[in-house]
């Protein structure tokens, strides 16, 4: 593939046109203000056929050079049979054969150029057609379903690793948060992975402050066509009304995650009311596992990233000028839909290893096990079926689940021989519509003699033996998580409402609406006008206002302002309110993304002054923020994430944290320029020529990657695109070719100096022949060797010379043919 810019083709047809004008200046002249009606003199020769070397395209592939014989409106190959061979991949080579007898239309005005773009490169036809770019002499096949090669049935069901070399993923994360006037907290965790083809060793660590140094898993997986098989230290899923439990064991289970198609995973989105933007961490089992900045109001945090099994989240909100405060929700995570006419199952078994807080590994000597097994029942309905329980107990756990093009619903109920009852209901949307809802309901009738299971992952809901008694909440629950949204034209609705009352403390609710309305929306301005409350037990709160948002170039401004009423503790506060902000965003050559902001914000009890920056880069991700509360403290908060992979070399860096990884590698030199990275389509990073770059992906999906040139360089590159299906702990080694050509133009002449005409000339980069004065231009790099075949049929091997322009062309000046 040749990408060439319009600058550089007008530089070649003006070289071309003054090449030719020297000899056409005398005819012209003769000719003024007369009309011919035969060709002008010198090109007599373009009326007749003649045999050129073409190079053959299928799919904007290219497939090889061959010999054809052109004139005007038609083309004709010399060798049909070695066409034919071209193409045998993808037709019928017999019938391919027989379509290229006598001369073929050229279809000139269906090519692609410069100045035409849209409606160009493309023919239909039942056999097949061509179309025949003289300036590149370049032949584009086009087959018709009669001759291509009807495409083979897929039956692979599963995915297949591209590799199944020896490999290792970390990623690598960090945070750091506090005020200068107390103690930072700390987080340090390390994913893991050693993996060779479908099999993998995992292990999680983490360091943190108040819980030490903690190892989460150690596990050996194995994935089979829709089986995973477990041994070593990892989480049993628990059910929905059971949370998941960790064990030293063994387990198999059936799994979707390597079938082509599979069905995404569901999980309940927790929601979160502020007052205004703020830092928002979810902690699980201590540990770090999603932070991000969310912005004033109701608002929903997916949680599709976060681990399967139902478990609590602490959510940690950092509110400018109001500290920090927790709330801890259970979520559950479960697996899609079981496909009709088929069984999942599971089954595990070892011992509980409970987390305890301030020891690495915890092991204990209570022996425990889950069964279960799931049934689609037609295409609208499924049920559940799960035992689990340890040597003094058994819990059984029954669940129905009904789907629809509009919902899902899932109902299930507990018991246990020992006497606990539960209940749970789950809803949410499904369809695409302007409404959206989710409701997770449930009741458990526990007993004061304990969890139903101990050794849970905390001390919430049925885990109250843990080592952090201060989120025990007993055995006995009641728990409502429920989102509403509508979305009207411009206008947005949301409601968001959420209770639980459990054996310790008081019951805890918060039950809110939001509306806004896009206002003005221009180019680069928009304006909204937005309102909020919330009603808990502690306080209740409402706002009124508008927001905007202008961009220039690279700099972007947004506020808000209005008016917030709120009453705590028979205190009731009504004060203006806003916040401003500057954010300059930008890309450096190398590919690296970076925002600078700065901000101020007025609240109902404090201002402060803000700044952040961040970049994310090839060798990771960095942010920093900094808040000032006047009259208060400064805050601040580093975190950053990187990765490291070994196979194929040991490389540092990722944009994304994934568990499998694939390296870019451009063989060619430096100067042949930079070139994105598209995964799916979409621009994933970029790779200079000789280096190599490192993608992080997640695991259990299939990618098509190519290379795109960011420069309009003159190059021949690889444009092919790679399929790569990736395992968790895989490593993938997907290799691309470039090299700077440049354009050479210049004269041939024979040992006597006299012009060869009509001589063609093929290099392996390009193809070319001599006009009537034996000028020509051809794409080329260095140590190309080049062939030349006169019209005569002798043949020699040119080497040419020459400094080429900024602009990528050469001219070599007379060229001797001997």
């Amino acid at each position: 593939m040749r990408p060439q810019g319009i600058y550089r083709q007008g530089i070649r047809l003006a070289a071309a046109l003054t090449m030719l004008g020297g000899a056409a200046q005398p005819s012209m002249a003769k000719a003024e203000f007369s009309l011919l009606a035969q060709a002008p003199d010198g090109f007599d020769d373009l009326e007749t056929p003649r045999e050129v070397a073409v190079e053959v395209f299928y799919g904007n592939r290219s497939l090889g050079l061959t010999r054809a014989i052109v004139r005007p409106g038609f083309l004709r190959f010399v060798d049909r049979d070695e066409v034919a061979g071209y193409l045998a991949s993808v037709a019928d080579r017999g019938a391919i054969a027989s379509n290229l007898i006598g001369d073929l239309p050229t279809n000139a005005s269906q090519a692609c150029s410069a100045m035409k773009t849209a409606g160009c490169g493309v023919l239909d036809t039942n056999g097949l057609a061509i179309i025949y770019r003289e300036d590149q002499l370049r032949v584009d096949v086009f087959l018709g379903p009669s001759v291509a090669k009807q495409a083979a049935a897929v039956t692979r069901e599963y995915l297949e690793p591209s590799s199944s070399d020896l490999a290792l993923v970390n990623s690598f994360g960090g945070s750091v948060a506090g005020s200068f006037n107390a103690s930072p907290d700390y987080n340090l965790q390390s994913r893991t992975l050693i993996g060779w083809g479908s099999q993998r060793v995992r292990a999680n660590t983490s360091v943190a402050s108040g819980s030490g140094f903690m190892v989460d898993d150690l596990v050996v997986e194995v994935d089979r066509p829709g089986q995973r098989i477990y041994s070593g230290l990892f989480w049993a899923p628990g059910t929905t009304l059971i949370g998941r439990r960790r064990i030293v064991g063994a387990g198999v289970a059936s799994q979707l995650d390597t079938r082509l198609g599979h069905e995404k995973l569901r999980a309940t989105p927790i929601s979160v009311f502020l007052q205004q933007s703020a830092q928002v961490d979810l902690l699980v089992d201590g540990r770090l596992a999603w932070s991000q900045q969310v912005e004033a109001g109701n608002q929903l945090i997916d949680t599709t990233t976060l681990p399967d099994g139902t478990y609590p989240v602490v959510v940690r909100v950092r509110e400018p000028g109001r500290g920090v405060r927790e709330e801890t929700r259970l979520i559950t995570k479960d697996r899609g839909v079981v496909p009709l006419g088929e069984t999942a199952y599971h089954a595990y078994a070892g011992w509980l290893a409970p987390v305890a807080y301030g020891r690495a590994l915890s092991l204990g000597d209570e022996l425990f096990y889950q069964v279960g097994a799931a049934r689609r029942l037609g295409q609208k309905s499924a049920v559940e079926a799960t035992a689990l329980g340890t040597s003094e107990k058994i819990v059984a756990d029954l669940g129905f689940v009904h789907f629809s093009r509009l919902a899902r619903l899932r109902v299930g109920v507990l018991a246990s021989t020992s006497g606990e009852r539960g209940v749970s209901l789950q809803t949410n949307s499904t369809s695409g519509g302007p409404a959206h809802f989710s409701l997770d309901l449930r009741k458990v009738w526990g007993s004061r003699d304990g969890p139903i299971i101990p050794g849970g992952s905390s001390g919430f809901g049925f885990s109250s033996d843990s080592a952090r008694p201060s989120l025990s909440r007993g055995t006995n629950l009641f728990q409502v998580n429920a989102a509403f949204s509508y979305q009207l034209k411009r206008a947005n609705f949301r409601l968001f409402a959420n209770y639980f009352d459990g054996d310790v403390g008081k019951a805890d609710y918060g039950i809110g609406p939001s509306v806004d309305w896009l206002a003005v929306q221009r180019s680069r301005f928009q304006l909204r006008v937005e309102a909020d409350a919330q009603k808990s037990r502690n306080a209740t709160s409402f706002y009124a206002g508008v927001r905007f948002l202008t961009v220039a170039g690279s700099l972007s401004l947004n506020g808000s302002g209005g008016v917030r009423s709120r009453s705590r503790d028979n205190e009731t506060i009504v004060k203006a309110v806003g916040s401003a902000d500057a954010e300059l965003s930008g890309t450096t050559s190398g590919g690296t993304r970076y925002t600078l902001g700065a901000g101020i914000d007025q609240g109902t009890d404090s201002t402060g002054l803000r700044a952040s920056s961040a970049a994310y880069s090839n060798y990771g991700n960095l942010r920093a923020d900094l808040l000032h509360s006047f009259g208060r403290s400064t805050n601040y908060s580093l975190s950053g994430h990187t990765g490291v992979v070994v196979g194929y070399g040991a490389r540092v860096g990722g944009r994304s944290v994934q568990e499998s990884a694939v390296v870019v590698k451009l063989d060619a030199n430096p100067d042949a320029g930079l070139y994105e990275i598209l995964v799916n389509e979409q621009p994933s990073g970029r790779v200079h020529g000789g280096q190599a770059t490192t993608l992080f992906l997640a695991p259990y999906r299939q990618y098509q990657l190519r290379l795109r040139p960011v420069a309009d360089a003159a190059t021949n590159f690889d444009a092919s695109s790679k399929s790569v299906s990736l395992f968790p702990g895989t490593v993938h080694h997907a290799r691309w070719t470039a090299v700077r050509t440049v354009t050479a133009f210049g004269q041939l002449i024979d040992r006597t100096g006299q012009p060869l005409v009509g001589a063609n000339i093929q290099g392996k980069y390009g193809v070319a022949q001599t006009d009537g004065l034996g000028y020509f231009q051809l794409d080329t790099a260095q140590q190309d060797s080049i062939e030349v075949r006169t019209s005569a049929g002798v043949t020699c091997e040119l080497h040419l010379d020459g400094k080429p322009s900024r602009h990528g062309l050469a001219s070599v000046g007379k060229v001797s043919c001997q």
